[in-house]
């Protein structure tokens, strides 16, 4: 029973001290385990990490340059469909199989390679950023 009461009047007799140490413990244990977190530019409404967020960029930047190719694409194509009426307006007659050609080398080839540089950059984003979700 005597040391029951040694440790209250322990207590009673530094209380300050030993609150002031809970604090600072608490304090720096939750600088240290806690990772900064800031909302998601994919999901608002979720929290991510610094390395979380950078391959959200990366995929955001990624999605960039996918749609832009397509609108090089598209424009390229109505460039080439002006060009065949043009051709046809001055001369009055159309060339078949360089417009079968040229359908085919837009959509055929532009398309295949196209798809196969766009696979091989989610890829390479997936396999990047592996690593970096497996530590968090």
């Amino acid at each position: 029973m005597k040391r029951g009461y040694v440790m209250l009047k322990y207590i009673k007799e530094h209380y300050l001290p030993l609150i002031t140490f809970s604090l600072i413990a608490g304090v720096l244990w939750f600088a240290y385990g806690c990772e900064p977190k800031t909302r998601s530019l994919l999901q608002p409404n979720r929290k991510v990490s610094g390395p979380e967020l950078t391959i959200e960029l990366e995929a955001l930047v990624s999605m960039y340059e996918i749609r832009v190719d397509d609108l090089e694409k598209q424009a390229a194509f109505q460039q080439w469909f002006f060009n065949q009426t043009a051709e046809f307006a001055t001369t009055g007659t159309a060339n078949p199989i360089g417009v079968l050609m040229s359908l085919l080398s837009v959509f055929g080839l532009g398309a295949g390679a196209d798809n196969l540089r766009v696979r091989k950059k989610l890829k390479d984003a997936n396999n990047t950023s592996k690593p970096e979700n497996e530590n968090s």
